[in-house]
């Protein structure tokens, strides 16, 4: 392969084309909902690639008993890969049409009314609209405790809806959404917070 800065663009491109012909429907359209996400997961991996190579030219011969580079199997490489960049995928999307039913408000703009004032977790689709997790919503279809604090501290509402439906290491592994439903508001508030101002990594 060239190894000219457009080459090397080539390549990436190819790789993602690659990524999206055996992903789902749904996982291609949290992608195109949120450029933000995949910039940040993509600048992630370089900065990951780039402490690796460092590593790695550090390990000459010279440096007996110093650092040296790990090689890893490609199932501990990808294990590795997922702790550093959430898992871009989210299911059980609803419309603004379904989401007003559920609540029990009258038009689609009261929801995204809603949806503005931070009240709601949503995200525009590709070609959708904005789109829903109905995961947000109890059985009575209210907002779940908790839910309007944790998406004022997150930067939009995909980031939020992703930090809530990931394991979380400060809550013993437990999936922050879980927990709202357990009752927990206040545990997955504080971690929230800690997320915000960097406290977890």
């Amino acid at each position: 392969m060239g190894n000219t800065k457009a080459d090397h663009i080539d390549e990436l491109v190819d790789a993602v084309r690659r990524y999206a012909k055996r992903s789902s429907a749904g996982e291609i359209a949290a992608l195109a909902a949120a450029p933000a996400i995949v910039t940040s997961a993509l600048a992630a991996v370089s900065n990951a690639l780039e402490s690796v190579h460092k590593h790695s030219e550090a390990a000459t011969p010279e440096s007996i008993g110093g650092p040296r580079p790990e090689l890893v199997d490609a199932v501990s490489a990808k294990a590795r890969l997922d702790a550093l960049t959430r898992k871009v995928h989210v299911e059980g999307l609803i419309g603004s049409e379904e989401v007003a039913r559920r609540i029990g408000v009258k038009t689609r703009q009261s929801v995204h009314q809603r949806l503005k004032k931070g009240q709601l977790i949503g995200f525009d689709g590709a070609k959708r609209g904005a789109m829903f997790p109905e995961g947000q919503f109890d059985e009575r279809g209210r907002t779940l405790p908790g839910i309007v604090e944790v998406r004022e501290l997150m930067p939009d509402g995909y980031t939020a809806w992703m930090w809530l439906t990931t394991p979380l290491a400060v809550l013993g592994d437990a999936i922050p959404i879980d927990r709202l439903r357990e009752g927990a508001v206040e545990e997955v508030v504080l971690a929230a917070r800690g997320e915000a101002q960097g406290d977890f990594t």
